[in-house]
């Protein structure tokens, strides 16, 4: 992404961004830094301030310290598209979080803020392949918002809920598509990033049945078609590396059996027919990314040392990219040697290091479990209040936040390749937005949040005194 990799195997709206940045600047590494930084701590700051606007308390600065689990914090200098879309979909839920408890009244204003909404929504909305699932959820919110203006039954509410949410989702799939249509392109065609994925969950399948009938012969590389074993190397690959689809699809692993960067013969077909045949082994399979990825702990790994493209120039210019062109391969090699040597990596100085460091070594984590749980758990509450408090806002504004962590924990590990850490952000970012919104609710609806604040002017007053009796 860095040098402008537009064929699709990532997100190209994040080339696009940076391609717009280069043409004021030098290529370097750091626009991709400040991309993840800013909206990173400008969510955070939306947030807070949203919540201190509703309910008027200074209570609701404490809730900055929810971004400061490990999981959170490390996602802002891990530069890699999950992080970057994970944190562009926190700044949408901010704003959102915003419009909804601090309705804005002046018409300039909101044209400003909604036509930036708009620009932060598409954005998030292109940054990954999967990111419709978090982003999908707060069209929910504004179908819930215009709902509630209307006086409608139980039955007719859910009715026209169901079909607007079903034709927002067809939208959003729409704008996806065509986005990734019209940003996407390559001299060399067509690029195949799920390919991995469906063809490790045809692996998990039928392999362990050695049904060879799930795959085409097309299918194999030149070097491993000659293999004379090579039905039994591929399952003890398989049992080696059950949760990592990149050991058999991939570009970057060297003698992987399948062909990369290719439209595999009937591959959707073959997976529909492997797993309709084999539906045990394939329940098996998936079963494997939810336990490893739900019940995941936390590898520690310096990110204050992250080599993002390789030393060599030639290497530079190809990375995560497929075959290119003479003339796509030229303009790559063009552009990385613009790129500096010492700016291959993220250079940090000594005190930023240490003070990194500290952080990363430091900062409390969160068990991928329990927040996989709060997903669920808040998702759930937020039902069960909707419908006792149908016009609540803040209710339905939580309760939706969740909804889109309940998805990504379903998905995620449904059709991902691999069980890392990076792929899991979304499920902390859904989590820990719902949780800045569920916190003060919970708090206001139990005891009242004015309640807090005479205890802060009481002891205000308390010091007061002491200080006129000293």
């Amino acid at each position: 992404m860095v040098l402008l990799n537009m064929s699709g195997w990532h997100p190209a709206i994040v080339s696009w961004m940076l391609k717009g940045i280069y043409y004021f600047t030098d290529i370097h590494i750091y626009p991709f830094l400040l991309l993840q930084i800013i909206p990173f701590y400008l969510s955070v700051f939306i947030i807070v301030w949203a919540v201190y606007c509703r309910w008027h308390t200074v209570w609701a600065f404490f809730l900055i310290f929810i971004f400061y689990t490990k999981q959170n914090y490390m996602m802002t200098v891990d530069l890699m598209s999950t992080s970057f879309s994970a944190i562009w979909v926190l700044l949408l839920y901010s704003l959102v979080i915003y419009s909804v408890l601090n309705p804005l009244k002046k018409w300039v204003t909101r044209i400003i803020f909604y036509t930036f909404t708009a620009a932060v929504f598409f954005v998030a909305i292109n940054t990954r392949q999967n990111a419709i699932i978090q982003v999908w959820p707060v069209t929910l919110i504004w179908i819930g918002q215009y709902l509630n203006k209307k006086d409608f039954k139980i039955k007719s509410y859910l009715k026209r809920f169901i079909s607007y949410g079903f034709l927002s989702g067809v939208a959003c799939l729409l704008l996806m598509f065509a986005s990734d249509a019209v940003m996407t392109h390559s001299d060399n065609g067509h690029v195949y990033p799920a390919t991995s994925t469906f063809v490790h969950q045809i692996v998990g399948a039928c392999i362990p049945e050695m049904d060879k009938t799930c795959f085409d012969e097309s299918w194999w590389t030149d070097k491993w078609n000659e293999k004379e074993h090579k039905w039994a190397e591929l399952q003890e690959r398989y049992e080696k590396y059950p949760v990592l689809a990149d050991v058999f699809v991939s570009v970057w692993i060297p003698h992987t059996p399948f062909r990369t960067y290719t439209d595999l013969k009937d591959l959707y077909k073959k997976w529909f027919y492997a797993i309709t045949r084999h539906p045990y082994n394939a329940t098996v399979h998936i079963l494997g990314f939810y336990k490893t990825m739900w019940f995941s702990s936390w590898k520690r790994y310096s990110l204050f040392d992250i080599k993002v493209v390789p030393a060599t120039e030639f290497e530079a210019a190809s990375y995560h990219t497929h075959p290119v062109s003479k003339a796509e391969k030229k303009a790559r090699h063009k552009l990385a040697r613009r790129l500096r040597p010492e700016e291959y990596r993220t250079i940090w100085d000594k005190k930023r290091k240490i003070f990194g460091m500290f952080l990363e070594k430091h900062l409390p984590y969160m068990c991928t479990f329990y927040v996989v749980m709060a997903n669920f758990i808040l998702f759930f509450i937020g039902l069960g209040f909707w419908f006792k408090r149908r016009q609540d806002k803040v209710v339905w504004l939580f309760t939706m936040l969740a909804f889109g962590g309940v998805l990504s924990n379903i998905f995620i590990p449904l059709f991902t390749p691999a069980t890392w850490m990076r792929y899991l952000h979304p499920i902390f970012i859904c989590a820990t937005a719902s949780l800045c919104v569920f916190i003060p609710f919970l708090i206001s609806f139990i005891i009242g949040l004015d309640y807090w604040n005479k205890i802060k002017d009481r002891l205000k007053l308390l010091l007061k005194c002491k200080k006129v009796k000293s």
